[in-house]
């Protein structure tokens, strides 16, 4: 199995008000603070009161500036620097300590198949590379606190069997670190709050194959439609027959995840997007009628009903 990282992994563990420049765009869009908070999901009413008080007291002093119905254009330099004034001076009395941390690890379903359910019969699955097009996937993972924001990109060319009907899921490996961190202000504690973001291990993950219970096969493929027949009903030898067929399948697939921690709860919303160019062998002995289908909810190819 040949695997190929795709540079460009971003990660940003720092917090925005540690962010060069924040601070000054958040005097003129005093909103971003309100987002960071909610991002951190915990009670921003709370803990920003001292904060909007004194920025309420600089509307009053500022009507043009700040007022909701004043003048719509950028503050003037003097109001602005009042409002960064009163910004900075609250996040200095912020601290963040990051305490404790676990793994999680999830599957993402990249695709499915599987084989007739026949003695002999034989599917293959192999993914590679073609002129524009890289097989591989993305995740780009969303959700608690900051530094979760970010894509990892794979590329890997495999090769995967099934036989006699074995069903099977392809997927990506998955693994977030949830941290707990606690939010001080001027040195005392306001609350606790879950940080997740997208963990690589120290050895890398090829794409994972898994068998598939009937449960989670109905909910993966559903009564897809009809791809491909293949008529060996009028062979009456003992012959198997192969056919190989190249595709490109592509599809993106969404899962929440619920997170829970430290006696805390959250959760992140994972997106995976796969677009690889595949071909498949199907080994089928005669005598038959075969039907390819293509499942409902996720890319792959079984044989039907």
């Amino acid at each position: 199995m040949d695997i190929r990282i795709i540079p460009g992994t971003v990660r940003s563990k720092q917090y925005p008000w540690q962010v060069a420049g924040w601070v000054e765009s958040a005097a003129d869009h005093l909103n971003h603070i309100n987002v960071a908070f909610d991002a951190l999901g915990i009670d921003r009413v709370r803990i920003l009161k001292d904060l909007h008080e004194d920025l309420g007291s600089l509307a009053v002093q500022f009507p043009e500036d700040f007022a909701p119905y004043g003048e719509h254009r950028a503050p003037r330099p003097q109001a602005r620097y009042h409002a960064t004034e009163a910004i900075k001076q609250f996040f200095t009395g912020v601290k963040v300590v990051e305490e404790d941390e676990t793994i999680i690890t999830r599957k993402l379903p990249l695709c499915v198949f599987d084989s007739p359910s026949v003695p002999k019969a034989k599917t293959t699955y192999a993914e590679g590379t073609s002129t524009d097009v890289t097989a591989g996937w993305s995740i780009e993972v969303l959700g608690t606190g900051f530094g979760s924001d970010v894509t990892l990109s794979v590329a890997q060319a495999s090769e995967f069997m099934s036989s006699a009907g074995e069903r099977k899921l392809i997927f990506a490996p998955l693994h977030i670190k949830v941290v707990r961190a606690a939010l001080y202000k001027r040195g005392k504690l306001q609350e606790r709050f879950l940080r997740a973001e997208l963990f690589e291990p120290e050895a890398r993950d090829a794409n994972g194959v898994g068998s598939v219970t009937d449960a989670d096969w109905q909910r993966l493929v559903g009564k897809g439609r009809v791809r491909e027949r293949f008529d060996l009903s009028g062979d009456t030898s003992q012959s198997i027959v192969k056919y190989r067929r190249n595709y490109q399948l592509s599809g993106t697939f969404e899962t929440s995840l619920g997170l829970s921690a430290f006696n805390l709860k959250s959760k992140v919303i994972a997106k995976c997007a796969a677009k690889q160019t595949t071909e498949f062998t199907f080994e089928l002995p005669p005598g038959r009628l075969y039907e390819l289908r293509e499942p409902l909810s996720v890319a792959g190819f079984y044989f039907g009903p």
